[in-house]
């Protein structure tokens, strides 16, 4: 089933890009309107996108930074560091305290 929705999904893409650009060409605008309008649409676009590109890091850099201190929580457990419940006490404050500001 999967199968066959990639491809109709492709096709409509691909309906879609040719409608929007055989759109543009004949709209009532002159070239240098048209021109200026898909200018800025792409610098709108390419705005956005890294926009969100950033969002993506900075969210994928919490998830790293959270996964080592995970990681250095079970490398302590492992090593006869303090037993899981007060590591978890201490999480649990923490994070409540972080919630409260």
């Amino acid at each position: 089933m999967a199968k066959n929705i990639i491809p109709n999904a492709n096709y409509f893409l691909v309906g879609l890009v040719i409608g929007s650009v055989v759109g543009i060409l004949f709209a009532p605008k002159s070239g240098q309107e048209t021109r200026e309008y898909i200018a800025k649409k792409t610098k709108d676009a390419n705005e956005y996108t890294r926009q969100k590109a950033r969002e993506v890091r900075d969210r994928a850099e919490d998830a790293i930074g959270r996964g080592k201190e995970t990681i250095a929580h079970a490398v302590r457990i492992s090593s006869g560091g303090p037993p899981i419940f007060l590591i978890a006490e201490e999480e649990t404050f923490t994070f409540a305290q972080s919630a409260a500001v």
